[in-house]
């Protein structure tokens, strides 16, 4: 199957220009190092930060390669994998190793919602963030909106008790429709002008975020009635909606300086070059020059939007059977599916000025992909019920495949995942990641673990290691303003390691030592003085012992001898 899906995408490629990677390597010394610990300590240092004496940073370290070296210059590995890390808990580790990077979950909340599902056939469909205000809105498939209320205090979320419909405010024409139709209203945040867009093929609402759910006035938005609508994005520089509508092209609108928005334009799938189009998807880079779409029978087809009045389109790439995608910067992820009904997900590097496209990995699982969202370090691939978070954007021949970490977490019909900006008020290099499901609302928050080194012993020893840095970003690269996904920083760096008592404790120590001495000795004269006497008064010992059981033995003979005396 995968055979088959490769030559999928080869096929595909033959339609358009395809990259050669052309690999470049810079190499760099990074100054040795001495590094000390105390005996039975344990030190961690890595790269991307300033560590004891290394005074460079490399945040875009993501692999690392540890090598100890000995005194005939042989080397051995000291990467070390989760089972050997976890034997060096046992006290009898005395070294450094390397750890990889890896995305950790460190709390993943649920809010269930089945008790506002009143009706067999009610879900959930949406969510948008009011980031400054605390607060997360999702949409039911019967226009009603919910506000959940995301305390300040990270990993406390709540229902909010009041909601509100907007079921008429639309305009219920029935012939406008597909006729297998399936409510499925889209939610778009607008921080900018505090608001909320609700946007559905039978109109659209909006509402500000500084009052509750509850409280607010929706007011009505004149969105062109579609048969149906597949998704919708802003792009936030542009100030502009663009609403895909599958056979009927998309449609542009202007938000204007008082929040509402307004209907600039619908562009039909020829007039964006497009035969027999079926728009399902849409996205936008941003710097207000490109747009994204994808077309479910041919792939993703960008354009160029610097002039609004005249889109014109710069490439494509094409792959069949789409069903969704998102990117961040140059890295693409196409959800598709083979003849068979397989779904797979495709990271694309794009270069916009060569035109060219290269498929950097392909993802096939025993999970279903139905989705996938795509933020800066980290893209989060949707399935049914498993889900998992992966890193992108490195060329799949700078990475042993042994390496490579996804973390995996499970939601039953998980539709969405968006970040929630914090970074206002917490300074942390965490991420929070908020997501719908069909009938539950998720909270998620993710740490960074950068590649590092450990350093620990029981004992005193000193050791020489070199190690490996494999960055997307170091001097020389920026010195040559090489910005290529293709180009690797290989850095070196070599360290000795040696662990010492605490100078602070040589009194202590010295205390200890001389106590067990004593102790030994005494036990030794101890055992000596006990063994002595033992011998010298033993056998007065087992004497007396012999004479007490004669005496036993003997008392109810005497006794009878001492009676007829007594009657004389």
């Amino acid at each position: 199957m995968i055979a088959f899906i490769i030559f999928q995408l080869l096929y595909s490629a033959q339609n358009t220009k395809v990259s050669q990677p052309n690999i470049t390597t810079y190499s760099e010394v990074i100054p040795s190092s001495n590094f000390s610990n105390k005996v039975r300590q344990t030190k961690q240092f890595g790269y991307t930060k300033q560590y004891f004496r290394i005074d460079c940073r490399y945040p875009g370290v993501f692999a690392v390669s540890l090598k100890e070296i000995f005194e005939n210059n042989t080397e051995q590995s000291a990467d070390l994998n989760g089972l050997e890390i976890e034997e060096t808990q046992f006290g009898t580790f005395s070294g450094c190793y390397s750890t990889q990077r890896n995305i950790g979950i460190n709390f993943n909340l649920q809010l269930q919602l089945e008790q506002l599902l009143t009706q067999p056939w009610m879900h959930f469909t949406d969510l948008a963030t009011a980031d400054n205000k605390f607060k997360a809105y999702i949409v039911r498939n019967d226009y009603s909106i919910f506000q959940i209320d995301i305390s300040t205090a990270l990993g406390e979320i709540s229902l909010h008790p009041k909601n509100q419909s907007f079921n008429n405010l639309l305009i219920h024409n029935t012939s406008m429709v597909d006729q297998f139709y399936m409510p499925h209203p889209y939610l778009i945040d607008d921080e900018g002008s505090n608001k909320i867009y609700a946007i559905t093929e039978l109109g659209g609402v909006s509402f500000t975020t500084e009052g509750s759910i509850g409280d607010a006035k929706m007011e009505s938005e004149e969105i062109q009635l579609r048969r149906h609508i597949y998704s919708v994005h802003k792009n936030s520089r542009a100030q502009i909606i663009i609403i895909a509508c599958g056979s009927e092209g998309i449609d542009l609108y202007d938000i204007q300086n008082n929040g509402k928005i307004k209907h600039r334009a619908q562009l039909t799938p020829e007039q964006l070059g497009i035969e027999d189009g079926i728009i399902i998807d849409v996205d936008s880079n941003d710097d207000e020059t490109k747009i994204y779409l994808l077309d479910s029978e041919f792939g993703l087809y960008i354009y160029d939007i610097s002039d609004l009045n005249n889109i014109t389109q710069v490439m494509s790439v094409l792959l069949p059977n789409t069903k969704t995608f998102d990117h961040y910067q140059n890295t693409f992820f196409l959800i598709a599916k083979t003849n068979t009904q397989l779904y797979y997900a495709v990271e694309i590097f794009v270069d916009f000025q060569t035109k060219s496209y290269y498929y950097n990995n392909l993802y096939i699982d025993e999970m279903i992909i139905n989705n996938v969202n795509v933020f800066e370090h980290y893209a989060v691939l949707i399935g049914d019920d498993g889900h998992k978070i992966i890193y992108h954007s490195i060329y799949n021949k700078f990475i042993n495949p042994a390496v490579k970490h996804q973390t995996y977490f499970q939601e039953e019909n998980l539709l969405k995942i968006k970040e929630y900006d914090f970074s206002k008020f917490y300074n942390s290099s965490n991420r929070i990641m908020v997501g719908i499901a069909k009938h539950a609302f998720k909270y998620i928050e993710i740490s960074f673990e950068d590649p590092k080194i450990t350093c620990q012993s029981n004992e005193v020893v000193q050791k020489s290691y070199v190690v490996t840095l494999n960055s997307t970003q170091c001097e020389n690269k920026t010195t040559h303003a090489d910005h290529s996904p293709y180009s690797l920083c290989q850095l070196t760096h070599s360290f000795v390691y040696q662990s010492e008592y605490n100078p602070g404790n040589k009194s202590v120590y010295a205390s200890y030592t001389i106590t067990i001495y004593a102790l030994v000795v005494g036990i030794i004269w101890l055992v000596i003085v006990i063994s002595y006497l033992y011998k010298k008064w033993a056998y007065k010992l087992e004497f007396l012992k012999w004479r007490k059981q004669k005496l036993i033995v003997t008392q109810p003979f005497n006794s009878e001898l001492e009676m007829p005396n007594q009657n004389n």
